[in-house]
């Protein structure tokens, strides 16, 4: 028997709203990158 990854086990759970999985981790991205912009643009400075 094939052992089941951690992702599809996550997706598992998801169920039905697995898009807003995906969403989820999207805006994550997006949060990650928008905190930095401060140090950025005080470098430009």
């Amino acid at each position: 028997m094939k052992k089941q990854s951690n992702l599809s086990r996550l997706m598992g759970y998801a169920g039905a709203k697995r898009i807003l999985t995906y969403l989820s981790w999207v805006l994550s991205v997006m949060s990650a990158l928008l905190a930095l912009v401060p140090f950025w643009y005080r470098d430009m400075e």
